[in-house]
């Protein structure tokens, strides 16, 4: 898994602008980027054979449909 500085999305500048100066949407934008980037292996892979079985258990024990 990829790693990432706690200030990384803070610190990245824009013209020559400081983070404060940067509206929340963009800052909130750059965060989801960045954490899409961060998390691309886990999600862009299977889910373990383990977690599916579990997943179907727990389905079967609430009485919900099993849809996997």
């Amino acid at each position: 898994m990829k790693t990432v500085a706690p200030n990384y999305a803070a610190n990245y500048s824009r013209e020559e602008r400081s983070s404060i100066e940067l509206p929340e949407q963009v800052l909130l934008a750059k965060i989801g980027d960045d954490l899409r980037d961060l998390y691309a292996d886990v999600t862009s892979s299977a889910p373990p054979d383990d977690l599916v079985q579990l997943a179907h258990l727990i389905d079967r024990q609430r009485g919900g449909a099993d849809e996997y």
